[in-house]
């Protein structure tokens, strides 16, 4: 199973409290075809009434929108979403 890196665990909650681009990479990552490469790309959008997220990796692309709700349970739900697509849950990742 393909996790956040220990380092990325670290800094999402920070990412996810900004407007920008980051760095994700991942840990327990298995070089096999169908899976995600062992790093991708988060855009975060803060917006009025909203938080949009963008993950690239590969040439897989994913958005996510959610209402704005306190930190803690934003960085936990977008922690479980980057997860979901790196582990092609994409019924968890929709």
């Amino acid at each position: 199973m393909i996790r956040l890196s220990p380092i990325s665990q670290l800094l999402l909650p920070a990412q996810v409290r900004c407007t920008g681009s980051f760095h994700v990479k991942f840990a327990g990552h298995r070089h096999a075809p169908g899976h995600q490469p062992p790093n991708a790309t988060l855009q975060v959008h803060q917006e009025a009434n909203q938080v949009r997220c963008h993950l690239r990796a590969g040439l897989d692309f994913h958005t996510l929108n959610l209402p704005t709700i306190p930190a803690d349970k934003l960085t936990a739900r977008i922690k479980e979403w980057i997860e979901d697509c790196a582990n092609g849950r994409l019924e968890g990742a929709a």
